[in-house]
């Protein structure tokens, strides 16, 4: 990923998690290399009903974070 302000490359990732917040229990966690968040949330929902076999009935996502709390 480009580092903020230089020329510079920084090697990493980008990590998404959804939460089921009323179990307090990770459903559902991604890996990208994009540097940014916009466009993970309907990605991530597809990995949340493929691991609970349902999509949520609320979506939170959370500013500055990867996480969105179900």
């Amino acid at each position: 990923m480009p580092a903020p302000g230089s020329n510079h490359f920084i090697q990493g990732y980008n990590a998404q998690a959804a939460v089921d917040s009323a179990n307090q229990v990770i459903v559902a966690a991604e890996l990208s290399n994009k540097p940014s968040d916009k466009g993970q949330a309907e990605p991530m929902m597809e990995v949340v009903k493929a691991n609970t076999g349902k999509l949520p009935g609320r979506c939170q996502e959370m500013p500055g974070t990867s996480q969105v709390i179900l």
